[in-house]
């Protein structure tokens, strides 16, 4: 009978952790839709982005609370912690990526903002595939630590990239503030993802 418990309170853990992270694809899904609109309609779709926040704090909420009520654990409590945070950090500040492009309504966005956007989407897609069935000591884990780092690599030369453009060129200076703060937002989203990457790879060597 301890065992069946313990199986059961498991899974609802792992399931806990699928239903948090599925808000990562999508919150990256609705900043892309940001970027491909009008201005127009840009700030409707802010409002989806931030309701799917409140979700995901909400989820976030669940599976801490049932974390804190739980003896019996697939992991260690900490990492469990450090897993709804860092899930959670992503969303927020994909959402605060997307609002800071409705609020500040720069003329354009660079090409290298538009590709960070894709990184971004690629990195919540493969987050949310890989803790939908998490197994930490799976090779597909390994693989998806290592990919991640990769992404975020790409995003930190598409940032130095946007910088130097930025600031070498003609745009007035008003405007180049703007893209440096939409710049450094959708940059920090980027590099959640990469904290999270360590998260996961913290609890795949401690079962390992």
């Amino acid at each position: 009978m301890k065992f069946f418990s313990r199986f059961s309170k498991s899974h609802q853990v792992l399931t806990l952790i699928k239903d948090q992270a599925q808000h990562l694809e999508s919150a990256a899904n609705e900043l892309q839709q940001i970027v491909s609109l009008d201005v127009s309609q840009q700030a409707e779709r802010a409002q989806a982005l931030h309701k799917i926040e409140n979700q995901a704090d909400d989820a976030s909420h669940t599976l801490l609370t049932f974390v804190n009520k739980s003896f019996v654990l697939p992991f260690d409590r900490t990492d469990l912690y450090d897993l709804s945070s860092t899930i959670d950090d992503c969303v927020d500040l994909i959402d605060e990526a997307g609002s800071g492009i409705v609020m500040l309504s720069p003329s354009h966005l660079p090409d290298e903002c538009l590709e960070v956007v894709g990184l971004l989407q690629q990195c919540a897609s493969e987050s949310a595939r890989i803790l939908s069935h998490f197994s930490p000591t799976s090779p597909e884990t390994r693989d998806y630590w290592i990919h991640m780092n990769q992404l975020e690599n790409q995003g930190d030369r598409l940032y130095g990239n946007t910088i130097v453009k930025l600031f070498n060129g003609s745009t007035d200076a008003l405007e180049v503030m703007r893209l440096h703060m939409i710049a450094t937002a959708l940059e920090n989203a980027l590099d959640s993802f990469e904290n999270l990457a360590n998260v996961v790879e913290q609890i795949a060597l401690k079962e390992s």
